[in-house]
């Protein structure tokens, strides 16, 4: 978590420094580039005035606790894509679409006389959406995203009965609801987490 943070910290004091650092009167437009948090670090990109694609990424490194069980990875990542259909002075309104990747890594009981077997669990998500856009100040903004998801979550693992390997449990289903946020650092959710911000820092060279 603490390489996390460190990241999150230095992104975000690069973009505070933009913000602070230069007069930006409608300066959010056409090729500009904004990092943030979008369950994760994110990134997104106005490819036109009102489209933009988004992207985030998210890992966490939980240690092993003893010489007996394995550390266990946490990475995430998600692709979106928004259309502004309404614009007021400091609130816009987006319809967005996103799909999301999630890597959870579980360890099975011991085996007689050795090790935990870590395994990989996914959970595959797709969203539907609106997305209020509220400017704090010119460059910077917070969001809100309200919807439907589809959740397909993978099955888990057991040991299987030579206790040399792991074999898969039959625990696999979907799931069809709102839109719950979801924690870079674990498989927690909350209403709470479908927060997110961007400091647009500036506009891309290659866009006119």
């Amino acid at each position: 978590m603490l390489r996390f943070l460190m990241a999150f910290t230095a992104i975000l004091s690069i973009g505070a420094a933009s913000v602070l650092g230069e007069e930006s009167s409608g300066a959010v437009g056409q090729g500009t580039f904004g990092v943030g948090y979008d369950e994760g670090l994110s990134v997104r990109v106005l490819v036109l005035d009102n489209v933009s694609a988004y992207a985030s990424f998210g890992f966490y490194l939980k240690g092993a606790d003893s010489v007996y069980h394995q550390p266990l990875n946490n990475v995430s990542w998600k692709l979106g894509g928004e259309y502004v259909f309404k614009k007021w002075d400091k609130l816009n309104l987006g319809a967005f679409g996103e799909w999301r990747e999630e890597m959870h890594q579980g360890e099975t009981v011991r085996a007689q006389g050795l090790n935990t077997l870590r395994y990989n669990q996914w959970n595959t998500i797709f969203r539907l959406g609106v997305r209020p856009e509220w400017f704090i100040l010119d460059r910077l903004s917070i969001d809100y995203k309200i919807g439907v998801q589809f959740v397909r979550h993978s099955p888990s693992f057991k040991l299987n009965a030579a206790q040399d390997g792991v074999e898969k449990n039959k625990d696999g289903y979907s799931e069809f609801g709102a839109y719950s946020g979801r924690s870079p650092f674990n498989d927690a959710t909350s209403v709470l987490l479908n927060i997110g911000f961007t400091v647009y820092i500036a506009k891309l060279p290659f866009f006119k």
